[in-house]
C-alpha cells in the first residue's frame, strides 16, 4: 500500500516540458555548446535543480554532455551524420535524434525532450567503384545500344549528394565525335552510355571518355571521375581485295621445278580470323594436274612439273581469295593469272625425207627404210630424194 501511494505521489510531481527542436551541422568541434535548457522550465529555486539524461546508456547520449547545474548541452564526440545513418541511429532522409533530459528540483521531476536535427556537410566527393573501365563493343551494334555503367556513390545527402553526370570525350584521341552520350535516371539510379552514331572499326578501333559525377554542394561542387576506354571489336564485314585482278607471267620452259612463278596478294581490312586470307585454285586452263601448286597461306605459285613449250604455250589460272571469318559477312574475290611459256632452244632439227621411187628411171626405195637401190648407168640428174623437210 505504501509503494502504491509513493508511485501516485511521484506521478503527481512529474511534469513534461514541450519538445524543442534545433539544427546543428555535423563534425562540430568537441565541446561546442549547442543548447541550454531553461532553468525556468525546471522551476529551480536559486538554480538548485539538476539535469541528467534519462538513459545514460542510449547511443545518441554518448555524443553529448549536459551540465547538471546549468542544463547546457555540449558535444562530446565528433558527429558524423553519414555514420549515424549507416548505424541506423537516425533516419537517412532526416537525421533526427532525441535527447531525453530529466530535471529534478525540490522533489519535483521534469522531463525535457530535445530534437536535434543533424544537417549534412558536403564533406564527401562522388566516388565510382573503379577509376577506369574498359568496355568491348562490336562494331555492328545498332544506334541506341546501351552500355550500363555502375553509378558513383556519395555519402552525403540532399543537395550534397549526386545530382547528375556529364560526359567528356578526348578530342585528341577520338576520330569520331559524339558517338556516345550519357544517360542517367535519378529515379531508378541507372547510368548508361547510349550509342548515337554507327561504329566502324576499320576507321577507328577505340574511343576514350571521362564520366563526371557531380553533387549540389554550395559554394563548391564536388566531382568524381571515371575514365572509360571503349574497344571496338571487329565484325567480318570486309571482303578480300586483290592487289591486281589480272597478272601476266612470262615463264621459260626451262624453269626448274619448285621455282616461284608468281606471288598474288589480297588485303582484308578486318582483324584476326576475319582478316586472315587463304587462297585456292579454282580452275586451270588447259587442265594440267600438278603443273602448278599454290600456297594457301602466302599466295605463292610454284612450278610442280617440267614445262614443254612444244606441248603447251599458255596457261590461264583462276584463283579465289576468302577470309577465315564467318562467311555470312564476307564474299570471296577472284583474280586471273595468265602464264605464257617462253620457247627455249632445247630441240635438235628433225629431217624428214621423201625418197624417189621410180622403177623406170632406175630408182627403187625400199619400204620402211632410208635405203634406195640405184640401177647402174642411170642418167646424171636423176632425182634420188624428191623432198627434204627440216623441223
Amino acid at each position: 500500500m505504501f509503494k502504491i501511494l509513493f508511485f501516485l505521489i511521484l506521478i503527481y510531481f512529474v511534469s513534461t516540458i514541450p519538445k524543442e527542436s534545433i539544427n546543428i551541422i555535423e563534425d562540430l568541434p568537441i565541446g561546442t555548446s549547442i543548447y541550454t535548457f531553461s532553468t525556468n522550465g525546471c522551476r529551480t529555486v536559486n538554480h538548485s535543480g539538476t539535469y541528467r539524461f534519462v538513459d545514460s546508456q542510449k547511443n545518441s547520449n554518448d555524443f553529448f554532455l549536459i551540465d547538471p547545474y546549468t542544463g547546457r548541452v555540449t558535444t562530446k564526440k565528433l558527429i558524423d551524420r553519414d555514420d549515424f545513418c549507416l548505424r541506423r541511429m537516425c533516419s537517412c532522409s532526416k537525421c533526427e535524434i532525441i535527447l531525453e533530459v530529466l530535471c529534478v528540483s525540490l522533489g519535483e521531476i521534469f522531463f525535457n525532450d530535445l530534437a536535434i536535427i543533424i544537417d549534412d556537410r558536403n564533406d564527401h566527393s562522388p566516388q565510382f567503384p573503379k577509376s577506369s573501365l574498359t568496355i568491348d563493343v562490336l562494331e555492328n551494334v545498332p544506334i541506341g545500344y546501351l552500355i550500363p555503367i555502375d553509378i558513383a556513390i556519395d555519402l552525403d545527402y540532399g543537395n550534397n549528394s549526386i545530382q547528375g553526370y556529364n560526359l567528356t570525350e578526348k578530342n585528341s584521341t577520338n576520330k569520331i565525335l559524339e558517338a556516345f552520350q550519357i544517360e542517367y535516371s535519378k529515379k531508378n539510379d541507372l547510368l548508361a552510355l547510349r550509342l548515337m552514331k554507327i561504329l566502324d572499326r576499320e576507321s577507328y578501333h577505340s574511343l576514350e571518355y571521362v564520366v563526371h559525377a557531380y553533387d549540389g554542394g554550395q559554394p563548391q561542387v564536388l566531382l568524381g571521375h571515371l575514365n572509360i576506354y571503349i574497344n571496338i571489336l571487329d565484325v567480318n564485314d570486309m571482303s578480300p581485295v586483290f592487289d591486281r585482278s589480272n597478272t601476266h607471267v612470262l615463264l621459260s620452259e626451262s624453269t626448274s621445278i619448285g621455282s616461284l612463278v608468281a606471288r598474288i596478294h589480297a588485303y582484308d581490312g578486318d582483324t584476326g580470323l576475319n582478316g586472315l586470307v587463304h587462297y585456292t585454285i579454282v580452275s586451270l586452263d588447259p587442265p594440267s594436274n600438278g603443273t602448278f601448286f599454290l600456297s594457301k597461306e602466302t599466295g605463292d605459285i610454284r612450278l610442280g612439273k617440267r614445262l614443254d613449250y612444244e606441248k603447251e604455250k599458255f596457261y590461264r589460272m583462276k584463283i579465289k581469295a576468302q577470309d577465315n571469318g564467318p562467311q555470312q559477312g564476307s564474299t570471296a574475290t577472284f583474280a586471273m593469272v595468265n602464264i605464257e611459256i617462253k620457247d627455249e632452244n632445247d630441240n635438235y632439227p628433225l629431217i624428214t625425207t621423201t625418197f624417189n621411187d621410180d622403177h623406170i628411171s632406175g630408182v627403187e626405195h625400199l619400204i620402211n627404210s632410208s635405203i634406195i637401190k640405184i640401177r647402174e648407168n642411170i642418167p646424171n640428174g636423176t632425182f634420188l630424194v624428191s623432198q627434204i623437210i627440216s623441223i
